[in-house]
């Protein structure tokens, strides 16, 4: 992008991946780093409060927000 501001993120969860897309949104060149190869289901479940998910309705995900794919299997 040319800003010369530059942003190293660890962890895809919900909290990097909000602010990778904060900081990306503003300008930033925005790296996450994940130690997963890729994303499975554990079979565990997790509870995601209002802001949470306000959040994740901000990440666009191939078209679909986190926050829509999130409801969508909830």
């Amino acid at each position: 992008m040319g800003t010369g501001r530059e942003a190293l993120i660890i962890g895809a969860g919900v909290g990097g991946l909000a602010a990778a897309n904060a900081l990306y949104r503003t300008g930033w060149h925005v790296t996450v780093l994940e130690r997963a190869d890729a994303l499975r289901p554990i079979g565990a479940g997790i509870a995601v409060p209002p802001n949470a998910m306000h959040a994740l309705d901000a990440v666009d995900a191939d078209g679909m927000t986190l926050g829509a794919r999130v409801r969508a299997v909830g």
